[in-house]
């Protein structure tokens, strides 16, 4: 066996070594606990935001890159972001090491190939968002990011038309739009059958009780929100045109314009503050076999 054959199989051993101590129980349940926490927190944000919006004033995004922008705005803002770029990075690493072990769902069980990709995606996510923090953080007065709806839409929008313009571009976007759809179908699943009790089984009944409406109005929430944004980006790629895209923030002001839109926005809002809440009672309370 050559030399440099046998540091490549080294540099592997180390890095598999890594993450096995990555994915011990107890680094899992610290890791899961604080990602948990910080993503609740950020969607109770989203939450307000969307009340204001409801109200008339509402100039923030509400979506998640909107929420990190109000902690820039508040007191000892730069501090708060290094907080959530932190939290952010911890949940960053807690699904991706779930991704690596395949998911673990509960009882030592693994996932198979769509848990782990699944795993993956939101790791991918919450990486951009600890980014968007960051940005913040190294930002000259700790606010270098504009939350501004209309610049944030159009850059979305850019990255769309873009994408729209590869060859096979539009079957691109309808499958993102599917995919969205999808994943609003499996978050309203689990708010219909309650597939989130499972994880909370260990705890007190009176808990359960607790947990139970606050994740039925969280999930749905969330669906109602994915569907909204999957059907303006099918739109867009039926009609190849990319100013019919919304992202979370442009589902919420859609809905505000609707008849009863602000009443309708003041339910989504609601449910969007129980999910943030329902992820706190989630770092808290969940079983350890499902971190």
């Amino acid at each position: 066996m050559s030399s440099n054959r046998r540091k490549r199989r080294r540099r592997r051993h180390r890095r598999g070594h890594e993450w096995d101590h990555i994915t011990k129980p107890g680094t899992m349940d610290f890791l899961g606990r604080v990602g948990l926490g910080t993503i609740g927190v950020v969607y109770l944000l989203i939450g307000f935001l969307a009340f204001r919006i409801a109200f008339g004033d509402g100039a923030e995004r509400a979506d998640q890159r909107g929420a990190i922008a109000t902690v820039a705005h508040q007191p000892s803002g730069r501090v708060l972001l290094v907080l959530l770029v932190i939290g952010l990075a911890v949940l960053t690493v807690w699904y991706a090491a779930k991704a690596y072990q395949g998911g673990r769902v509960g009882d030592g069980h693994r996932g198979g190939l769509r848990t782990r990709v699944g795993m993956a995606s939101s790791a991918f996510f919450s990486a951009t968002l600890a980014v968007s923090a960051g940005t913040l953080v190294v930002s000259t007065d700790g606010r270098g990011e504009t939350s501004d709806p209309a610049t944030a839409a159009h850059r979305e929008r850019q990255a769309i038309d873009r994408v729209l313009d590869w060859p096979n571009g539009k079957a691109i976007v309808i499958l993102i739009a599917l995919g969205l759809a999808y994943w609003g179908y499996k978050m309203m699943r689990r708010a219909v059958h309650h597939e989130y009790r499972e994880q909370f089984r260990q705890v007190p009944k009176y808990r359960q009780q607790i947990v139970d409406p606050v994740g039925q109005a969280g999930f749905a929430a969330q669906a109602v929100v994915r569907w909204i944004t999957a059907w303006f980006l099918f739109q867009a790629a039926v009609d190849h045109d990319a100013d019919e895209v919304v992202g979370l923030d442009g589902a919420l002001r859609h809905i505000v314009e609707e008849p009863y839109g602000r009443w309708l926005l003041l339910v989504v809002a609601l449910g969007m503050a129980a999910f943030g809440i329902f992820r706190l009672f989630d770092a808290t309370w969940r079983s350890r076999t499902y971190l």
